[in-house]
């Protein structure tokens, strides 16, 4: 709401002087103005109380880096819309760094939720079936309730304590409308952090136990999904959203960062990023150097530990102890045992900025591998630090095609849990896949073979169209792979639904439908080409 006529006509009646001293004034000396947002009944007592302009100004809150610090706009003789136009592109040139925002936590409004369901209508496969069974147990309590939440993670680790939002009563569109504040600052949160959220149905006790940190298990997940807290460009996202939730699924932090495709079906859930005076952003000059903290040489027993966690294997959990171990003797594993990299980079402690900052100076010092392909375990879905995945990539670049195609499949499902859509790796593989025939056939159909997956075809349609444009010819080829391939799909999803299926039906329908070009690579070999199929020898398994 706007202050009333009234104290516009009263403000304007001060004189020129008064008015000089007022927004006109700061708005020429590009100094920031700060709106405050006010009830109406406070307005009108305002008025009424005949308060000067200085006043009014004193009498708004102290400036607090937590939270925006506003002053009422229509005392200003030019209007609401004017002053906006002529101050937002003030604002929008603000820039402001993320690594300045010391002693300003975190904060997300969960605003609400619109079009929840509470009962899967999808195929009952076996996670479907029980998901329902859970479903029914929940629907017999009693005082259900809907609540949020929330947790901030970087890669698997949490990076603050897990926030809820108080249970509304079982509705499809609840609304809550309420600020959650994590114990982390704006200043410490790592460039690819993500804000996981999952909205719940469930009892009052059951949510009360949550919040007692117990565990939870009739507690049912209404739709979940990872918001990157950074965009792509570096900069804290601070605007309002509505996003396509994940339905019946609980928030996964190494799972994909994408929305829901299916935005007309799907639940929606609003909220609003934490707004400042101006863009924030994730510092770029990283390159500054920072003296490491002194770190005591390790005795034997140390150094024994240090050996024995580095030779563990990849799949390995690292303790809280362990990863202490590791990072407070960094150093003795950069000159002693340069294999242990993924298991120092998953001790880092990403919550502190300056451990952070010195990981990235660690890393230009760090050896090169003996063999390129041991940079693989960098890319793991928990490593999402985009310095880390980089200095990933160009550890590959010397791998040779044949290699490269060996390990295609597990690079491509790496791609799946990354931030963003443009990132070296891929961009890695599309620049390799164009440069080699071959290894773009295997790229190629290692994302083809995918798209039926909701949660990766958007990425993966993007990177599909990527290759087709810059492959040249090989396009044409790929046409008819696809096209033979979806003839042959067609033919087994037809003689599944025949109820009395015969080889000969099979090899009729496949006679009738499914027709060879003059020649066509095969998929599992491009360079296997075949011109037809040898009808007595096609069959079907009863299964």
């Amino acid at each position: 709401p706007v202050l009333p006529p009234a104290l516009g006509r009263r403000r304007a009646a001060l004189g020129h002087s008064r008015r000089r001293c007022g927004l006109r004034r700061a708005l020429l000396r590009h100094d920031h103005i700060h709106i405050s947002i006010m009830s109406r009944n406070d307005a009108l007592a305002m008025a009424t109380a005949e308060v000067d302009e200085e006043d009014l100004l004193s009498a708004l809150p102290s400036a607090d880096p937590e939270e925006f610090v506003h002053t009422a706009l229509s005392i200003h003789p030019l209007g609401a819309e004017e002053v906006k136009a002529m101050v937002a592109p003030s604002i929008a040139s603000t820039t402001l760094s993320m690594w300045d925002m010391i002693e300003v936590p975190y904060r997300v409004r969960i605003r609400a939720a619109q079009d929840l369901k509470f009962e899967s209508t999808k195929p009952k496969s076996k996670k479907a079936k029980k998901r329902e069974k859970q479903t029914k147990k929940v629907l017999k309590l009693s005082d259900l309730v809907v609540y949020v939440e929330a947790a901030l993670y970087h890669g698997s680790v949490r990076l603050a304590d897990v926030q809820r939002t108080a249970g509304v009563l079982m509705a499809d569109s609840p609304r809550w409308d309420e600020e959650l504040k994590f114990d982390i600052d704006v200043a410490d949160l790592p460039r690819a952090a993500r804000l996981c959220v999952t909205i719940f149905l469930a009892s009052e006790a059951a949510l009360l136990d949550a919040v007692r940190g117990q565990a939870v298990e009739d507690a049912l997940p209404l739709g979940a999904i990872n918001v990157p807290v950074v965009d792509y460009a570096g900069t804290l996202k601070t605007a309002g959203a509505t996003l396509a939730l994940w339905p019946f699924e609980k928030a996964n932090p190494i799972a994909t960062a994408q929305q829901n495709p299916a935005r007309n079906t799907a639940p929606l859930l609003q909220l609003q990023f934490p707004a400042f005076a101006g863009r924030v952003v994730f510092p770029t000059q990283l390159g500054l150097p920072v003296a490491p903290p002194p770190t005591p040489d390790p005795d034997a027993d140390e150094m024994a530990t240090v050996a024995s966690l580095v030779s563990k294997d990849s799949v390995y959990r690292l303790s809280s102890a362990e990863k202490d171990v590791m990072w407070r003797h960094r150093y003795h594993i950069l000159s002693a045992h340069p294999a242990g990299l993924a298991k120092l980079i998953l001790s880092t402690p990403y919550h502190q900025r300056m451990a952070v900052l010195e990981l990235y100076q660690i890393l230009r010092q760090w050896p090169p591998y003996a063999s390129p392909l041991d940079a693989l375990e960098l890319l793991d879905a928990q490593i999402m630090d985009t310095v880390v995945r980089d200095f990933a990539v160009n550890a590959l670049l010397s791998v040779s095609d044949d290699e490269l195609s060996d390990f295609m499949i597990q690079l491509v499902q790496a791609l799946k849990n990354e931030n963003y859509h443009d990132t070296p790796l891929a961009r890695f593989l599309i620049r390799r896949s164009l440069r080699s025939r071959r290894l773009g056939h295997v790229f190629f159909w290692c994302l083809k073979a995918e798209m039926h997956i909701p949660e990766v075809q958007t990425r993966f349609s993007l990177y599909l169209e990527a290759y087709c444009r810059g492959c040249g010819q090989h396009r044409d080829e790929l046409l008819r792979q696809v096209r033979l391939t979806q003839s042959l799909v067609e033919s087994a999803v037809y003689i599944k639904q025949v109820p009395t299926a015969t080889p000969e039906v099979l090899q009729a329908h496949l006679e009738a439908n499914v027709k060879f070009p003059a020649k066509v690579q095969l998929v599992q070999n491009p360079s296997i080409e075949v011109n037809g199929l040898v009808l007595n020898k096609c069959k079907f398994m009863q299964s």
